[in-house]
């Protein structure tokens, strides 16, 4: 061994890198072996899993490249050394504070840095900033061997241990570390595999994570959830970390782990069922010995099931736990259990175990991304749905795997709801499961509306022999709750998923009145379990029709849903192509005329590309793909049609897709042609072709007059429309456009013509000018201050009352879906922060926005400043939401999906030159600005349209 660890140090100066892995293979390893490390006690790729404050960093694992410990068990309690290697072209200061942060979470005292040229070698100090003791180039590495040898060898890093308190070398040969290490390497899996919990004190209302639980005051808690909310793994990662703290010597409180109903299965009392709970591991523990730790130091009892326990024994077991917390004044208890069947005896803290929130999701997916890479963006930008099902930590798990193995979301959900159905019931019998299921039905169908009275309840089940023992169990199975005399499910999702089974088992053939006459709650996720659940293709046709006429956005969720994805069988059929065509032809005049009537003629024109009264489909089916165009089919005997691939006549508009490659199946008519209705819209907007009021009217022919007189120097001051309309009458049925290699505004002369005939019409023959010229503007004089708040001030509230006029009278029907105007009226509170980051002085605009009352309230607060806010720690963000939610339901505004927004940028263009992101030359601020709002209002309300996955090969 002396031979091999000579030989490194002779040749180490010799060595060359061309990567990160040849760095840890040729040197990492080498070198901490030269050091005197056994190389099994050297872990590669440690996942590091921070509790609380952590930055993500994109692309990169929260993993320590090496971790060194002392001895075996590896824990906390064993780390000596935390590695971090780098590229050799990456400097070594990029990679301190991550290795840091991972030395310090895995209670590692040193950090070694290397890119394979240079070393840095990092003490970590329990009260101080850390220290670097050692830095040099890996050529002169022999030089300072001695010194080397005396900070990181085994020997002197022991030695160097012995003053921690929380290193604890030796646990093997302690007293119970046989029973210590096969309760940690039990529950490893487990508490590893499990993101931080939130719960609520249910008296208090204060939140607890589940990383604090051993410091909770107190005797301990009684941890109650619904099933499927994780108890069982939070119990096993509250073991886990009881032994890492033992093991760091932090605490000397013993952790034993019960499953309840073994221990009343044992026979035995409590303390005779821990002990040998612990003898298992270390044979001739006894109840004596047991009893002396419980009095000395204490024992930490976790005890899971309690729900699970026969209803004639928990009164025994709680008064075997009552009876140890009173002999053992040492001893704390979390007892696990339903809210239902919980003990109530125990005098513990009741905390209720929440469900997952969207940011918890993601750090789920990240965590199980150290395992499988493609679990990572599982809910990163995610469908609202999977949010919503995945606040049940069961089913998140479920979402999460079939993610992982299909790179995409469930869209047959009965399996989810299925499974959690089974895990509800699991204790009973299949007779029992069967029984139990259908009142459950019944239980949702009866409580649609409102909680179910107890009477009522008993009512129901008439046909069982004993109803008030039958409600009485399935309460203990958590399957319904109880509140004073009222009955409902536990869940509402899980309600919800019976109501769309027992919809279709009474209507297995869609009944168009049945199904018009349904209700949909938006809050609920009875829509698209509705079209999940259905029975056949003409079903689920039907009920996503049902939900299109009423509520756009549900429909649009519910698409993922509607079968676009069950892949053709065999050869695309004329049957297929037929379905395809008349589910394209029916969704678009559905949406039209359900939601776009006011402007139902120009979006059926810009779908069909030449104007038309009715939209019809004429298609063509080839071997992979549809081709189809639409025509006016206000005469035609039928709207849809298949025609061979010569047949299909040239139209202004075609389209066509690559059905097989892009998974789609006969029934992907629905998303093609909601797909279809977004492109119109998103045209319309790209040419403006909205109604409005007076402000939407006057800003749009002003942008389009100067225009005119930009592009074609025609003689006219665009603010003048009484001139103007006067000018341009002799070119009415003309087309302004631009150019195919150049962005410029393109509008019929007869749209601008109507636009100056109606504001003559409301006595309008010029426009005021609102705002000033802000370059001439000296923004360090108060006069020119002054002038610059006034037109800020009256662009954000004209640019409001823009979009507010296109809605109500081009898009009143997506009025509950377009989120920033459900915001509105708003008034922005902006800093205007003076700098000089680009070279010369120039300003920032730091703007949040507040709901206020009414339009007239609407506008800017401007104040100056030479350093801009500070829009971005957690307490700003939580106080700005929370206020604004305040407001919002002060004014009876209050939504779900709220957004609140601070951003900075520049001065709005009022000169009309920007044509950045979507502006068009010369048209007015407020019409692009309005338009912006509109654009990223539908890119939501459409961002859950499936797409399809293009398929190679």
């Amino acid at each position: 061994m002396s031979e091999v660890v000579d030989e490194f140090w002779t040749t180490v100066a010799r060595r060359s890198a061309t990567n990160e892995a040849t760095v840890e293979t040729w040197f990492v390893l080498p070198f901490l072996e030269a050091l005197g490390h056994d190389r099994l006690n050297i872990l590669a790729k440690v996942p590091v899993l921070f509790q609380q404050g952590r930055q993500r960093r994109p692309g990169r694992k929260p993993e320590a490249d090496f971790v060194v410990y002392a001895e075996r068990p590896f824990s906390r309690a064993t780390s000596l050394i935390v590695v971090e290697s780098k590229h050799p072209t990456e400097p070594l200061d990029g990679g301190k504070e991550q290795g840091e942060s991972y030395a310090l979470h895995l209670r590692a005292p040193v950090l070694l840095l290397t890119n394979g040229h240079h070393l840095e070698v990092w003490q970590l100090q329990p009260t101080s900033e850390s220290a670097r003791v050692l830095a040099c180039d890996i050529t002169d590495l022999p030089q300072h061997r001695g010194a080397i040898e005396g900070i990181l060898s085994i020997e002197a890093l022991r030695d160097h241990c012995r003053g921690l308190a929380y290193k604890q070398f030796d646990l093997l040969a302690r007293d119970l570390s046989a029973y210590e290490q096969a309760a940690h390497q039990r529950a490893r899996p487990s508490a590893t595999s499990a993101v931080p919990r939130r719960l609520r004190e249910r008296d208090t209302l204060y939140e607890w994570n589940s990383r604090e639980l051993l410091d909770l005051p107190g005797r301990g808690a009684l941890i109650t959830a619904a099933s499927g909310f994780g108890k069982t793994l939070l119990a096993r990662s509250l073991m886990y970390d009881s032994i890492e703290r033992r093991w760091e010597g932090s605490t000397e409180v013993l952790p034993i782990d019960v499953f309840l109903p073994d221990l009343t299965q044992s026979g035995h009392e409590l303390e005779a069922f821990l002990a040998e709970r612990v003898a298992a591991q270390k044979p001739g523990f006894s109840v004596a010995r047991l009893r002396d730790i419980a009095r000395d130091a204490g024992l930490l009892l976790i005890a899971d099931g309690f729900e699970r326990i026969e209803s004639a024994r928990r009164s025994w077991v709680e008064g075997q736990l009552r009876t140890f917390l009173t002999d053992y004044p040492h001893t704390r208890i979390f007892v696990m259990s339903r809210a239902q069947a919980a003990p109530t005896e125990l005098n513990l803290t009741t905390l209720e175990l929440q469900g997952f929130l969207p940011d918890e999701l993601r750090d789920l997916a990240e965590l199980h991304s150290q395992a499988n890479p493609d679990a990572r963006f599982a809910f990163s930008g995610a469908p609202d749905f999977v949010y919503r099902l995945g606040e049940v930590p069961l089913l998140a798990d479920q979402v999460l795997k079939y993610y992982t193995s299909n790179h995409s979301y469930p869209s047959n959900l009965s399996t989810l709801f299925e499974g959690w159905l089974g895990r509800i019931f699991a204790v009973s019998g299949t007779i029992d499961r069967a029984l139990y299921r259908k009142l459950l039905e019944r239980i949702a169908v009866e409580t649609e509306a409102r909680p179910l009275d107890v009477g009522r309840a008993c009512e129901l089940f008439t046909h069982r022999a004993d109803p008030e023992n039958t409600l009485q169990r399935l309460a203990e199975h958590d399957a319904i709750t109880v509140r004073g005399t009222t009955i409902e499910l536990q869940h509402g999702a899980l309600a919800d998923y019976l109501r769309a089974a027992h919809f279709w088992t009474i209507n297995p053939s869609p009944d168009r009145a049945r199904l018009d006459a349904l209700m949909f709650d938006p809050s609920s996720q009875f829509a698209f379990l509705l079209v999940s659940t259905a029975p056949t293709e003409d079903a689920r046709s039907a009920a996503w029709k049902a939900i299109a006429q009423k509520d756009m956005r549900l429909a649009i969720r519910s698409l993922r849903f509607a079968g676009f994805d069950n892949p053709f069988t065999g050869e695309i059929t004329e049957a297929d192509g037929l379905r395809l065509a008349r589910d394209l032809q029916s969704t678009v005049e559905t949406l039209v005329s359900s939601h776009f009537d006011p402007i139902s003629g120009p979006l059926r024109e810009e779908i069909a590309g030449q104007p038309v009264e009715k939209l019809g489909v004429v298609a063509n089916i080839g071997e992979d793909d549809i081709a189809y165009v639409f025509f006016d089919a206000t005469d035609a005997d039928e709207p849809v049609a298949l025609v061979g691939a010569n047949q299909l006549e040239r139209a202004p508009r075609m389209y066509g897709h690559a059905l097989r490659r892009m998974g789609f199946g006969p029934e992907a008519g629905r998303v093609l042609a909601v797909g279809c209705v977004k492109q119109a819209i998103d045209k319309l907007i790209k040419h403006r072709s909205f109604l409005g009021g007076r402000v939407w009217t006057e800003e749009r022919a002003f942008g389009r007059l100067r225009h005119l007189v930009r592009r074609y120097d025609i003689p006219l001051e665009p603010t003048e429309f009484g001139q103007a309309l006067k000018h341009i009458e002799p070119h009415a049925g003309e087309w302004v456009s631009g150019s195919n290699f150049s962005r410029e505004q393109c509008f019929a002369i007869d749209e601008l013509l109507a636009d100056l005939r109606w504001l003559r019409d409301q006595g309008i023959d010029r426009l005021d000018r609102w705002w000033e010229d802000l370059d001439q503007l000296n923004l360090r004089e108060p006069s020119d201050q002054q002038r610059f708040v006034g037109t800020l001030d009256a662009y954000y509230r004209r640019r409001q009352l823009a979009y507010n006029e296109i809605v109500e009278r081009s898009l009143p029907a997506l009025r509950p879906y377009l989120r920033t105007l459900r915001l509105m009226p708003l008034r922005l509170d902006i800093v205007a922060e003076f700098h000089t980051r680009r070279g010369y002085e120039n300003v920032t605009l730091n703007k949040l926005r507040w709901p206020v009352r009414t339009y007239d309230d609407a506008g800017a607060d401007v104040t100056f400043a030479d350093e801009g806010p500070n829009h971005h720690s957690e307490e700003f963000i939580q106080r700005y939401a929370k206020q604004t939610d305040q407001l919002l339901a002060k004014f009876g505004r209050a939504f779900p999906d709220r957004v609140v927004q601070w951003s900075g940028g520049g001065v709005p263009d009022f000169k009309g030159r920007d044509t950045t992101f979507g502006k068009l030359p010369d048209e007015s601020a407020v019409v692009s600005g309005a338009m912006a709002w509109l654009q990223d209002d539908l890119k939501y309300m459409f961002s859950e349209v499936p797409t399809g996955r293009w398929k190679i090969g």
